[in-house]
């Protein structure tokens, strides 16, 4: 998968996830979240960004930058920013553009440490 690809790097730990697992399966805290969002069911992102900040700040000092990989039309984008992601990557992926978006994260990452 060309995502695994891009993640390919020494100091990512990369790891697949199911939304009805999610606080279980997040013992750790991540530096950058990745999420697949079906453009049929909106409340779903709601759903998740609402489970993972309710469960890692509990756990943990702040939410990781959450990037979601998602087809949504024009209409569906800015509630979907709204919602608390920090970027929003559009099918058909572009390798240079996902590698591009996961260093600005990196970048806001760094600032927070």
């Amino acid at each position: 998968m060309m995502i695994r690809k891009v993640l390919h790097h020494p100091t990512y730990q990369v790891c697949t996830i199911n939304s009805d697992t999610l606080p279980q399966q997040l013992d750790d805290q991540p530096d950058l979240i990745i999420i697949d969002i079906s453009p049929h069911d909106p409340k779903q992102l709601q759903y998740i960004i609402t489970r993972l900040t309710n469960d890692l700040g509990q756990k943990h000092y702040f939410l990781p930058p959450v990037l979601a990989l998602t087809d949504f039309n024009t209409s569906k984008r800015q509630h979907a920013l709204e919602t608390g992601l920090y970027d929003l990557c559009y099918f058909p992926i572009i390798e240079e553009e996902l590698s591009l978006r996961l260093r600005q994260a990196c970048l806001t990452i760094d600032k927070k440490k």
